[in-house]
């Protein structure tokens, strides 16, 4: 069984990111450019709120991201710091986000490493296959 759903956006780039948050997908197709965008309003919203928003951000990345070098598992890095943190980013888009893919062009290593710690799932899929679609 399949299931498809129509949607429409408002037509504004920049109400983009809140559409989606209506939307509530599942899984999340998009070009590098919308990452990119989700990336730097995630970080404008760090940096204007404050010394504790900013210290908490960067020491729940960071924790994380450690951990998931270390070998642990993307649940089990940090479930205190996700309850905490980053389930606030994830609500942006949605709440319901379990696989991001990405076509077309390559990431930003800053925001590729940022969305793999906040969502876990990023499928990167460019270059000369595009063409055979």
């Amino acid at each position: 069984m399949a299931w498809c759903f129509n949607r429409f956006w408002r037509g504004d780039v920049k109400l983009l990111i809140d559409d989606v948050g209506e939307l509530k997908p599942t899984i999340f197709c998009v070009v590098p450019r919308v990452l990119d965008r989700v990336y730097s309003g995630l970080t404008q919203k760090i940096s204007s709120g404050g010394f504790l928003k900013k210290t908490l951000s960067n020491f729940a990345y960071s924790y994380k991201l450690n951990n998931m070098k270390k070998g642990i598992r993307h649940g089990e890095a940090s479930p205190l710091l996700d309850k905490i943190v980053f389930d606030k980013v994830k609500q942006g888009l949605g709440g319901r986000v379990r696989l991001i893919l990405s076509r077309v062009a390559p990431l930003s290593t800053h925001v590729e490493e940022d969305i793999v710690d906040i969502f876990m799932v990023l499928i990167l899929d460019y270059g000369l296959d595009v063409l055979s679609l």
